[in-house]
């Protein structure tokens, strides 16, 4: 076969995997639609999720909208910033773009810019990352596992510092009793100041770092050493995202190395539909209810009813610029208090710090300038990982940093960059990205090769 043939023929392909793409985004926001109609609303009202069962049509163009935003996801998944594209599509315009749509007569306000500013999101997104230029920085090269001893007697520092505040006891909490602990956290100065900053960093930088190495090298030292990590921060501090984090990295990993670069999209898409209308089908039988609270309800539906309720509640407040981050030593904050606990409070009645995606954040602290502020930042801060991380196997690459991605499509972007242990991934990466590469501990994936290989 001809070379001309040949591209051809990859030309083809491409254009039929992006139509695959769109159809299976079409169906999976039906079925997360329906879910949420029947399973979350019913069983999560009270907590803003609310539903006025709108007509077929509403919820087929919100659809549709989805599958044509699906065209513009990248075909061939080698780095961070492809699996951002697709992060942010799922987790903050699709649910952005959807929930509304079921509020619409429960408030009267947000559903329209709710739905603007989470397309616009995902397009801003895409074109920046499109015309941002990229430089390779080669990890640092230390002799030996040098840089891993450090991380490693970093993580030991990080933990002793929060062990001082809040022990150092390992403790499993029921899903329905993580609020109480996190009350307790809160309480002893968690989520600011450098108790916040330690547990960023143990949780989203350390931990999946440690877990990818693990499952590089094979190691079950290392691997055991980012579990125990996580299980800690959930200890103490009863988040949920240790769970979805442990879940994330392992199932990154995983589609990474068992499929191409130009299949992971359209597997990531099939698996996704599959297993939200599994968890609808099972969610009735002890135990397995967990599928539809912690990953349906909490990671693929709650950025749409958050962004809804954050528009409805600001929409004509002044923006805060950011003020209620570290930046308000620059800005007077024009709340007494911040805006995830004023919305928990909303919603809730009670103390809940309900967290916005860095879109969503934006529009509080800048309107539009805001959202356009904040994605621009999530871009730039994808072609550092893509940057940094390009000497490290495709498997590898995604999933020391999806932890964090996903936390910026759940909060807001200083605090994942900052509070949140964005920036400290990208120095750990940096200090330790060579052991990756060392050869005589077995060869990466498969597939890893060839996708490092087409990164020009």
């Amino acid at each position: 076969m001809r070379p001309n043939q040949s591209a051809a023929d990859l030309r083809r392909n491409i254009h039929a995997g992006r139509l695959t793409v769109a159809v299976i985004v079409t169906i999976y926001t039906l079925v997360l639609a329906w879910v949420y109609d029947e399973i979350i609303s019913p069983r999560f009202g009270y907590g803003g999720f609310v539903t006025i069962d709108p007509d077929f049509l509403s919820v087929l163009r919100d659809a549709m909208t989805c599958g044509l935003l699906a065209l513009l996801l990248p075909t061939s998944v080698t780095r961070p910033s492809d699996l951002g594209r697709i992060l942010v599509l799922f987790l903050v315009t699709m649910p952005t773009v959807t929930v509304p749509t079921f509020l619409t007569d429960y408030w009267d306000t947000g559903v329209t810019e709710a739905k603007f500013y989470g397309i616009a999101a995902y397009l801003i997104l895409t074109a920046t990352l499109a015309v941002l230029p990229r430089a390779a920085i080669p990890p640092l090269r230390l002799p030996g596992n040098t840089s891993l001893y450090g991380l490693l007697a970093l993580s030991a520092v990080a933990i002793v510092v929060l062990g001082l505040s809040y022990g150092f006891t390992l403790k499993f909490h029921a899903l329905t009793d993580v609020y109480d602990q996190r009350e307790i956290y809160s309480e002893g100065g968690g989520g600011r100041g450098i108790i916040g900053i330690t547990a960023g960093l143990l949780q989203n930088a350390l931990a999946p770092l440690f877990l990818a190495l693990g499952l590089y090298r094979r190691s079950l030292f290392y691997f055991l050493v980012g579990f125990f990590i996580l299980f800690y921060i959930y200890s103490i501090t009863g988040l949920k995202s240790s769970f979805i984090g442990f879940i994330f990295v392992l199932v990154t990993y995983a589609l990474t190395a068992l499929t191409t670069r130009f299949t992971f999209t359209r597997v990531w898409c099939i698996s996704l539909t599959v297993f939200v209308g599994a968890s609808a089908l099972f969610s009735s039988v002890p135990g397995l209810a967990v599928g539809v609270d912690l990953m349906v309800r909490r990671v693929l539906a709650m950025q749409g009813m958050l962004t809804y309720n954050y528009i409805r509640i600001f929409g004509n407040e002044e923006p805060t610029y950011y003020s209620h981050t570290i930046f308000r030593v620059f800005f007077q904050d024009p709340f007494t208090g911040n805006p995830p606990d004023i919305v928990g409070s909303a919603l809730l009645g009670r103390s809940v710090h309900a967290n916005a995606s860095f879109m969503t954040d934006g529009y509080v602290s800048g309107k539009v300038v805001g959202v356009v502020f904040a994605t621009v930042v999530v871009a730039v801060f994808l072609v550092l990982l893509d940057s940094i991380s390009g000497e490290l196997p495709t498997a590898v690459a995604l999933s020391s940093t999806c932890l964090v991605i996903f936390i910026a499509t759940q909060s807001g972007v200083v605090t994942a960059l900052i509070n949140h242990g964005g920036l400290a991934l990208a120095a750990c990466i940096w200090l330790a990205g060579s052991n990756f590469s060392d050869s005589k501990h077995g060869p990466p994936p498969p597939l890893d090769a060839p996708a490092r290989r087409s990164r020009a």
